[in-house]
């Protein structure tokens, strides 16, 4: 089925790039996870958007409170990358993590995007079985308390304690040290002075002397208006200030890498507890970057999550996985049942060189049912084009519907093995109508901090066209082998085969070859003089056999990193080469130093990055290589924080030198950014 532009399955997987950045800069894109229970399985899913392509991903993860990092592998699949958070992290009182990902040009890029191991992601984690044992007596969940004369915080212990068991009490984030008194049935506080009026946070936590530590708060308000009347206690962070991005000494018609630019940046969050609920808000606009106002606000409970705003609905691989755009993503749970609906628009209508581009919608449901050690589910969703969204002199192509359902299901057999399989059918209409179907069975045989094994197989037919994996769009079929180890603790490995073929493509694939695409990486973690140490090896080669040129890649990196309490290095270094209608040959270098002071009071950056390539091509068909292009590009980094007063300054300057002299271009970029905020 020929086409005159991208489909609608094809475009969006673009959604969380091109509704993401309309410059090719590299960015993470990542939603973190909500707070979980001990012991539940969590991935860390992210995609990376911009021309920089990634050599290697990673997740950094530590015990929240701790200060060393364990650094996890992130697997790549079809552009989304997942990190498994080892199960020893998944305790109480939670965990933190960021993810750092190296580019192709020795660059890297983190999320959270600035002072990543200083204000990491945060996620809370409660022992199931610790938690259980705490039992609120007084002020109860949401209870507005009006009568200082009886008021007292107090808690019962069921089992209670043992005689090696602690038990601690805290009042708006500060422990109670006086007037406290605790028996192994109960904990009972009266203060001598009533808390202030408005909101107050409780929290009371146990550790058992077998280190497990299990925690419950609570919010409650203090003579704060009528009974009933919703009240609401935020905390959170925010900042503003300016950014801009000036040009200098263009030369030619070079491609700059960020649009100039001067104006308002800003980027807040704030969180807080009402009841049995919780709401998140979150808002940003980065100028260089986008300029786009980008906003999410969440609502959830243990029976229900309503978030709306920027959303990342993910229902399955043959559905919906990870996509992003504007609109509202529910989801309610009753016992093992859980349901979850949503809509968003995930690319907005566009005109260029005469072409008109639809504005895409998605929406979709799903309802899953889980049991001890299996669960199951069934997805639907659906995506379309608005017709009205391009002027009618446009509208000279049918737009795009596509229907797509699949069920899967999920068996366990202790904590290391693991069967996926998933069956899905979907229908697309547009200048013509198809139908075809898939199926996809995941075998994790090994899943252990240790060691890990799993193989994929999967057959998806000529019309089968995914709204998740627009890739398979044309049919594809074969299998995928993961494999990683750890020796002392110190030495892991990872490797990754893909070996497929394509059952119809308009790239006139060689029908007797395969796509292979091989990746292997080897990491040394050790620790010396109170700092951790990380090498990373990272080999990669990918070969897609086109009929006329196959196109080959390969390219390898090596980086280096020490991380200590106050200061943190990193080194990298890449070569790369592809082949195809013509070669170009990459090599990219990058350093980089950070620190601080130990009260957190300052902190500073520097970088430098430099990268070259080469560019060699058959002008004339006589055999004989050109060189067309040869651009050199150099980038220097320097970022300072200062808290002063309640208030966190921080400034950022970036300076991009690059120069092609077969291209006569050359263009200078300076990029600054100056901002203030306050934690509340």
């Amino acid at each position: 089925m020929a086409r005159a532009r991208p489909g609608l399955p094809a475009l969006l997987l673009l959604a969380a790039c091109a509704s993401a950045a309309s410059s090719d800069t590299p960015r993470v894109v990542h939603a973190p996870p909500l707070p979980a229970v001990a012991g539940a399985r969590i991935e860390l899913v992210f995609t990376v958007i911009g021309d920089d392509r990634p050599a290697a991903a990673d997740a950094l993860v530590r015990t929240a409170g701790d200060t060393a990092f364990t650094r996890v592998a992130a697997e790549e699949r079809k552009g989304v990358y997942r990190a498994a958070v080892p199960e020893r992290f998944v305790a109480s009182p939670g965990f933190e993590y960021f993810l750092l990902v190296r580019t192709l040009s020795g660059g890297e890029i983190t999320s959270p995007a600035r002072n990543p191991a200083e204000s990491p992601h945060r996620v809370p984690v409660l022992s199931a079985e610790a938690t259980a044992r705490i039992v609120i007596l007084s002020p109860e969940e949401g209870e507005i308390v009006a009568d200082s004369s009886v008021f007292a915080i107090s808690v019962l212990f069921d089992p209670p304690l043992a005689s090696d068991d602690s038990a601690s009490l805290y009042l708006d984030g500060r422990r109670v040290t006086e007037g406290i008194e605790r028996t192994e049935d109960y904990l009972y506080f009266r203060p001598e002075r009533a808390p202030a009026r408005g909101a107050h946070e409780a929290r009371a936590a146990v550790r058992a002397a077998s280190g497990e530590i299990g925690e419950r708060s609570w919010t409650f308000f203090f003579e704060e208006g009528p009974e009933g009347a919703a009240l609401l206690a935020l905390s959170g962070r925010i900042e503003a200030g300016w950014a801009s991005v000036s040009n200098a000494g263009i030369e030619g018609e070079p491609y700059v890498l960020y649009e100039k630019t001067s104006s308002l940046a800003f980027d807040g969050y704030a969180s807080g507890s009402w009841g049995e609920r919780a709401l998140f808000l979150s808002s940003s606009r980065d100028p260089i970057y986008d300029g786009e106002i980008r906003a999410t606000g969440r609502l959830h409970s243990e029976s229900f999550m309503i978030e709306g705003g920027d959303v990342y609905p993910s229902f399955s691989e043959m559905t919906v996985s990870w996509l992003s755009g504007k609109g509202a993503l529910a989801t309610v749970r009753r016992g093992a049942i859980e349901s979850s609906c949503f809509f968003l628009r995930s690319l907005p209508s566009d005109t260029a060189g005469g072409l008109g581009v639809y504005s895409q919608f998605l929406a979709g449901e799903k309802v899953s049912v889980a049991g001890e050690r299996w669960d199951a589910a069934l997805q639907t969703a659906y995506g379309w084009e608005r017709e009205s969204s391009v002027p009618e002199t446009l509208r000279f192509l049918s737009p795009v519907k596509n229907l797509v359902v699949s069920g899967s299901a999920s068996l366990r057999a202790g904590k290391e093995r693991r069967l996926d399989a998933e069956i899905g059918w979907s229908d697309t209409e547009e200048n013509e109508r198809a139908s075809g179907g898939g199926w996809r069975i995941l075998a994790t045989i090994l899943d252990s901090p240790r060691r890990g094994l799993s193989l994929e197989a999967h057959d998806y037919r000529s019309d089968f066209a995914s709204l998740a994996s627009p890739t398979v769009e044309g049919g594809e079929y074969g299998a995928i082998l993961s494999a990683s180890a750890r020796a002392w603790t110190r030495f892991r490995q990872s490797f990754r085969a893909e070996v497929l073929r394509d059952r119809k493509s308009a790239q006139e694939l060689d029908p007797s070859a395969c796509i292979v695409q091989l990746y292997g990486r080897t990491d040394i973690d050790w620790k010396a003089r109170e700092v951790d140490w990380n090498h990373s090896l990272i080999l990669r080669s990918h070969e897609i056999p086109y009929a006329d040129r196959p196109y080959k890649s390969a390219y390898g990196t090596l980086g280096f990193s020490g991380r200590g309490k106050t200061q943190t290095i990193s080194i990298s270094g890449t070569r790369s080469e592809t082949r195809s209608s013509s070669r170009t040959r990459s090599w990219s270098a990058g350093a980089y130093w950070s620190g601080g002071a130990a009260n957190g009071r300052f902190a500073w950056k520097l970088g430098e990055r430099c990268s070259f390539s080469e560019t060699k091509q058959d002008t004339t068909g006589t055999g004989v290589e050109t060189t067309i292009a040869k651009p050199e590009r150099w980038s220097f980094t320097a970022e300072c924080g200062v808290r002063l007063a309640g208030i966190e300054w921080r400034a950022e300057y970036e300076r991009i030198d690059e120069n092609d002299p077969p291209e006569e271009e050359r263009f200078t970029q300076h990029l600054f950014l100056l901002v203030a905020g306050r934690r509340f």
